[in-house]
């Protein structure tokens, strides 16, 4: 029973000191409270030293006042109204429904005053009522008051203040699980999730605990086909699955999209535990999808490492299982953090090499079987670096990698319309440029436009430059190279395609492409005198002929090569045992030496800006 209390209504101090007492002490606490607002205790200290304040000013009992606030959205009962601050011997109640005070009439009174929405007076209390569109609170007031009492003013500002302070701590809060909590699965999100690998609990595991990041295959495709809201149910779906058949003691967040993190003890954690969870449909909505995954893990025994870095070796270590086709799950290793960072420094290293124009363009010839004459170049990059040459298979893939190879891939084509300027100069328009494209150009939306606009810039004969596109990247992507291909053949250039017979070629897109040549791939060539290589040489150059297409053969290295090449139909060859790759000007000794009778010297075009 809460008994109604009696006292002079006389405030000790002045009526505004007393409220600037308590509005000021309000303020200070409140802030403190919303910095410590994830502990309890703050909350009911704050308001139980605002009711003592209150209280003290008019020496009053600490049992005088206390507020209760109501679930609006549920029925209007005790069960549903909890005492949300109180002092004295009724903090004990605190945080409790209101039946617990065993106190029919108080009940009954508050249902009133709460489905009135309005402030009721009695003869022996008051119930101060306060709606916003968080909360519906009420102040009961033990003590028969007029509605003119300074007390109630007073009461009135302390009930504000309590509906601030909960307000205040209810959006530090929804702030708190925007920043931590995935809306959607309601797990933690990235941040959450990297930092609790600050802090990882050992505790169920001392042996040490395995970090895993699960990428949902082709996730993307379920919302484009299904909508959205299929999305949603599969992620739920998956959610739910790994929380029921993992123990409590696994922490699960929501890092990407479709990324979820997993941190747990090794034998719980562990890619086979999480294929086996992964080997049933799941059910979303009126569909059952089948969802494969890819993982990469991490473990961790104990040693400090911060939750940043943690979560990268595993991020790397999933690069590397999508990758794989042999399993789908990778574990990180420290050869793999520095294979990174070896190919970090040598992008970097490429980048300040190509600022400085210390990368090189080298032209291999291609020589006329039948006359032995030099019929075209290959441009081919070099890099010095510290005296030695880097090999481009490492920093064409690094190029590639960064996308440096757009800005590199324009200064090579300047390169080379600047040598065509020069061979047209001295009489040899014959002689093609080969210029190797790599597939990120190709898919870029401003390559052909670029080609164009250098063309424009310059005298040169579109078809004495070709473009070379490698069969591995014209099948990769076969619409769009071949959409691509048209616009530069309509430009006038010719086209190839490199290391053919490697990559598989569909025979349906091969007549599609709008080819000039093929060239046969070195492999072939070096394995000429077996059986089987013979007949795949020939089978490639009797298709050229029948699409009515060149072919060269690169890597020729033997006389033997030559012969048994000419006798097939090759019509030109590439390789070490005519010439080696070279720099500009040993290319134009090159070409005296083939056309020593060479004089013929014409107006140099426009240069290439």
């Amino acid at each position: 029973m809460v008994n109604t209390r009696t006292a002079n209504l006389k405030p000790k101090d002045s009526l505004q000191s007393s409220l600037n007492r308590v509005r000021y002490s309000a303020i200070n606490k409140i802030i403190s409270a919303s910095q410590d607002s994830l502990n309890g205790h703050a909350l009911h200290e704050l308001f139980e030293g605002l009711m003592l304040q209150v209280c003290d000013a008019y020496d009053l009992p600490p049992e005088t006042i206390f507020c209760v606030t109501y679930d609006s959205t549920s029925r209007r009962n005790s069960q549903h109204m909890t005492i949300c601050a109180a002092a004295g011997q009724l903090r004990q109640f605190v945080d409790k429904p209101l039946s617990t005070l065993n106190d029919t009439a108080l009940e009954l009174k508050l249902q009133q005053t709460i489905k009135a929405k309005k402030t009721l007076f009695t003869e022996d209390s008051v119930y101060l009522y306060l709606s916003d569109f968080r909360y519906e609170m009420v102040l009961v007031i033990m003590l028969a008051l007029k509605p003119s009492e300074p007390l109630l003013k007073m009461c009135a500002g302390l009930l504000n203040a309590i509906c601030h302070g909960y307000n205040n701590i209810a959006n530090y809060i929804d702030l708190h699980s925007a920043a931590y909590l995935d809306f959607l699965t309601k797990l933690p999100n990235r941040n959450e999730f990297i930092k609790s690998l600050n802090v990882p609990n050992y505790s169920s595991a001392p042996e040490g605990l395995n970090v895993l990041l699960v990428d949902l295959n082709h996730f993307s495709d379920v919302n484009d086909a299904l909508g959205q809201s299929t999305g949603d149910m599969l992620l739920r779906a998956v959610v739910k699955r790994i929380q029921s058949s993992m123990s409590t003691e696994i922490k699960i967040g929501r890092v990407g999209a479709d990324v979820f993190g997993i941190i747990g003890p090794k034998k719980e954690v562990h890619p086979d535990q999480l294929n086996l969870i992964f080997a049933t449909p799941f059910r979303a909505g009126q569909y059952s999808l089948h969802v494969s995954v890819n993982m990469g893990g991490c473990f961790i025994d104990g040693e400090y490492d911060n939750g940043a870095d943690i979560f990268r070796r595993c991020d790397l270590a999933l690069n590397r299982a999508k990758k794989n086709t042999a399993k789908n799950y990778y574990w990180y290793s420290f050869e793999m953090e520095q294979k990174t960072l070896w190919r970090i420094e040598l992008i970097r290293r490429l980048a300040d090499a190509f600022n400085r124009r210390e990368i090189e363009v080298w032209f291999q010839p291609q020589v006329n079987i039948q006359t032995r004459k030099i019929c075209g170049v290959e441009t081919l990059l070099r890099w010095r670096d510290s005296g030695q040459f880097i090999s481009p298979t490492q920093f064409i893939s690094a190029a590639e990698y960064s996308g440096l190879i757009i800005e590199l891939g324009g200064w090579v084509f300047k390169e080379a319309l600047r040598t065509a300027v020069m061979l047209q100069a001295q009489g040899f328009e014959n002689i093609s440029i080969a210029i190797n494209v790599s597939i990120i150009q190709l898919r870029s939306k401003a390559f052909v436009n670029q080609v164009e606009d250098l063309l424009a810039q310059s005298s040169v004969i579109p078809s004495m430059i070709e473009i070379e596109v490698t069969e591995s990247v014209a099948m990769d992507e076969p619409e769009m190279t071949i959409a691509c291909l048209n616009q530069l053949k309509a430009l006038g250039l010719r086209v190839a395609i490199d290391d053919f017979g490697t990559g598989f070629s569909s025979l349906n897109y091969l007549q599609k492409m709008p080819l000039d040549r093929i060239k046969i791939d070195k492999q072939f060539v070096a394995e000429y005198q077996t059986g089987k290589t013979v007949h795949i040489v020939e089978m490639i150059i009797s298709l050229a002929k029948k699409l009515n297409l060149n072919t060269v053969a690169e890597g020729v290295e033997k006389e033997a090569q030559v012969q048994m090449l000419k006798e097939a139909g090759c019509d030109q060859v590439q390789g070490f045992y005519f010439a080696r790759p070279m720099p500009l000007s040993d290319l134009f000794l090159y070409l005296k030496s083939q056309f020593p009778h060479q004089t013929t010297v014409k107006k140099l075009g426009k240069p290439v800006s």
